[in-house]
C-alpha cells in the first residue's frame, strides 16, 4: 500500500497511544516500526526511544536508540546494545515481548532489525518484568528521553509474530519504493493498533 509520510519527532514531543500493553491483558506483544535516525542529530539528554512500556518493577521495557544511535533493548533496568543506526536511512525494528511465567515475571524479549533477529540484544528478564502500562511512541514513558528523528508505520499485535512474517514485513516494504507492507492482516492475525502516520 502507498506510503508518503512519516511522523517527525524533534526531541521534545511524544505520543501516548493509550493502548494497554499490560501482560495481564496481553501475555504476548509484538511492536513493529520504521525508524530514520539522523547522521548528526541534535544532542538531547537520555536515549532516543522508539517504544516503551512500564513494567511492574518500575523499569521501562522496550526498544530504543541510544549511545550515539545504537539500537537497544532494556530489561530489569539494564540496557544491551546492538547495531548503530545513525545513518539517516530507514530501518525496520520489531520488538517481541513474551510474558512466559507469571509466577516469577519471566519475560523473553527479542529484537529484529531489517527482518533479522539480533540475538546480541535479546533478553530474558526474571525480575518482575511484567508489563503494566500503555505504549508510548517517541519517548520513554512520556517523561524523559525523547526521540529525535522519524518514526513510521507503528503496529502492535497481541501475539508473537513468526520470523517468516517479520522477514516478509521488511522485504515487502524494502522491495517496493513508496510502498509499505499491508499490516491489516498477518498469519498471526490483525494488529491491535496500526499507527500509519499518513
Amino acid at each position: 500500500i502507498d506510503n508518503n509520510y512519516s511522523m517527525e519527532f524533534d526531541g521534545t514531543n511524544y505520543i501516548d497511544t493509550g493502548l494497554d500493553c499490560s501482560s495481564a491483558t496481553h501475555p504476548s506483544i509484538t511492536v513493529s516500526c520504521w525508524l530514520r535516525y539522523p547522521v548528526e542529530p541534535p544532542y538531547h539528554f537520555g536515549l532516543y526511544y522508539a517504544a516503551g512500556v512500564q513494567s511492574a518493577n518500575g523499569q521501562y521495557q522496550g526498544l530504543g536508540l541510544m549511545n550515539g544511535g545504537k539500537i537497544a533493548n532494556k530489561a530489569n533496568g539494564v540496557w544491551t546494545y546492538g547495531t548503530n543506526l545513525r545513518d539517516n536511512l530507514w530501518h525496520n525494528v520489531i520488538w517481541v515481548c513474551e510474558y512466559n511465567t507469571p509466577a516469577v515475571g519471566n519475560t523473553t524479549m527479542t529484537v529484529y532489525l531489517d527482518g533479522n533477529p539480533t540475538p546480541d540484544i535479546s533478553t530474558i528478564d526474571t525480575s518482575g518484568g511484567q508489563l503494566i502500562g500503555d505504549l508510548f511512541i517517541g519517548s520513554l514513558g512520556g517523561t524523559q528521553s525523547y526521540f529525535d528523528g522519524n518514526i513510521d508505520e507503528v503496529a502492535v499485535w497481541n501475539s508473537v509474530l513468526s520470523e517468516d512474517t517479520i522477514e516478509k514485513i521488511y522485504n515487502t516494504t524494502n522491495d517496493n519504493t513508496g510502498k509499505v507492507a499491508d499490516l491489516s492482516e498477518t498469519p498471526e492475525g490483525a494488529p491491535l493498533a496500526w499507527y500509519r502516520f499518513e
